[in-house]
Parts: C-alpha cells; structure tokens; sequence
C-alpha cells in the first residue's frame, strides 16, 4: 500500500496492509501518524492484479517496535513505526465492488477450508 497524500499535503511512503473490510483497514507503518489523519492511499490487492485509489482517515494509531523489514524505509527506521486503522472516506463506485468481491472471494475460502 502507498500512501501518496497526507492531510492533502503531497507523500510518498510505504505501508504493510494487515486486514482489510469494505468500510477501512489495519495497516503498519514506518512513521507514526495521528488519529484523524486524512491519507490519499493505493492499496495494491497482487491477487486480483489491481490498484485500488481511496481517501482514508485514521481512527486509531498505536506505536511498536517492528522486527520484520519489509522495505528499506523500515530498515531506516530503528524498527519503530506504527499499528493503525483507517476508516474509508472515498473510492470509486467500479473500485468499491472490486474491493467488495476480494473481500468476499476471501471469506468464501475460509468457508469451503473449514468444511
């Protein structure tokens, strides 16, 4: 995931999607930003092959200590970064049922492996 815009000023910076539900997402990251934070955001879903744009906002965030580097910002950054979730304000109609198909696509697994 890219975050390409914070409170509409201009950035560039990496995030670790950990879980994502058609209304928002739990992500970690190498900086710390605070709740009510407005973030443009691409959020690459590599399974369906697609770049979802939305505008989010975040509703908690919560500082860690990171021990798996996953890109070279993290291996910048001491280890420290952050947990947070983001409530979504904005996406396209097309990109809100390409989101909400991923989702269920999801779930349908989880069902049939647990039969």
């Amino acid at each position: 995931m890219r975050v390409l815009n914070v409170n509409s000023q201009p950035a560039q910076d990496v995030m670790n999607l950990v879980d994502i539900s058609e209304s928002g997402f739990q992500f970690l990251n190498t900086r710390r930003y605070p709740a009510s934070t407005v973030l443009r955001v691409i959020v690459n879903v590599r399974q369906i092959d697609q770049q979802i744009p939305m505008k989010v906002k975040l509703v908690w965030s919560h500082p860690i200590r990171l021990k798996v580097v996953w890109n070279q910002a993290l291996a910048n950054s001491n280890g420290s970064g952050s947990h947070a979730g983001a409530s979504i304000l904005e996406m396209s109609q097309e990109d809100r049922r390409l989101l909400k198909e991923y989702i269920h696509s999801k779930i349908d697994i989880i069902h049939q492996s647990a039969a």
